[in-house]
Order: structure tokens, then C-alpha cells, then sequence
């Protein structure tokens, strides 16, 4: 939302939640595909504002690299977060390397016909849902 602010544009959010995944779209400016890429370096944080400091704001530039990773985190074999922003398919997907016992990070890109916005969509494992709530149809708010 902050970039919809630097952009002098209202921002308007939409949220689907179905049955495999999360999706989270706005209509700024996108992600540049850089902050993409930086923010899968998870030795830094990664942000427009670290330096600016409020109540409201809190410590910026790991929310988002906490999201991308948390299909990995409840599965704890593999998750895949999609982002798509300024013509860019980001697929994401999170394994763990059973010999060295660590996190691997694959990052694809791919051309996409979106150019305004940003969308995420993190994809939920199986055993991270339940079956009984997505039998209802998939919600969409905004």
C-alpha cells in the first residue's frame, strides 16, 4: 500500500481465499522484479523504509519474506508462492536439501500479461487446510 501511496493512488485490495491457495492483489505500481529477487535473500531485509520508524509501521522488511515461505514452513517438504507483478511471473518454490539440512530456494521467472499491480498467491499444502471449511465456495473480499 505503500507504493500506491508514493504513486498518489487509492489503493483497493483483493483477497481470494480458496481451497489451495491465498491470493492477495493490489493495484499499485507492481513490485519490481529486483525486490522480487532481494527479497529471497533472506540475510537481508528488505525494504523502502528501514529507516522509518512509527507505531503503526513496526519493523518493515520481513513480513513479506516470511509469507513467501510459509508453504514450506507447514508442509516442511515444499511450497511454491506465486507473485505476479510488472509483466512478471515469479514462481517461488521452497524445498529442504536432505543432506545439508537446509532450506532451498528456486526462484522461475516468466513472462505475464499483468502490468498494473501486484498479486501474490501462496499456495497451502494439504495438511495445512481444512476440508471441511473449503467445501463451501472460494471468498473473495474487495
Amino acid at each position: 500500500m505503500c507504493a500506491c501511496e508514493e504513486a498518489d493512488i487509492a489503493p483497493a485490495l483483493k483477497v481470494v481465499v480458496d481451497g489451495e491457495a491465498i491470493t492477495i492483489a493490489d493495484n499499485g505500481p507492481g513490485m519490481a522484479p529486483e525486490t522480487v529477487k532481494s527479497l529471497l535473500d533472506f540475510s537481508v531485509r528488505v525494504s523502502s523504509r528501514e529507516a522509518y520508524a512509527s507505531p503503526t509501521r513496526g519493523a518493515q522488511g520481513n513480513a513479506l519474506k516470511t509469507l513467501v515461505a510459509m508453504p514450506l514452513a507447514l508442509s516442511g517438504s515444499t511450497g511454491v508462492t506465486t507473485i505476479v507483478a510488472r509483466g512478471v511471473r515469479h514462481t517461488i518454490t521452497f524445498t529442504v536439501d536432505s543432506l545439508r539440512q537446509e532450506p532451498r530456494v528456486d526462484h522461475v521467472e516468466e513472462l505475464a500479461s499483468v502490468t498494473t499491480g501486484t498479486s501474490i498467491t501462496v499456495h497451502w499444502p494439504v495438511s495445512a487446510r481444512s476440508r471441511d471449511f473449503y467445501k463451501s465456495p472460494p471468498t473473495t473480499l474487495g
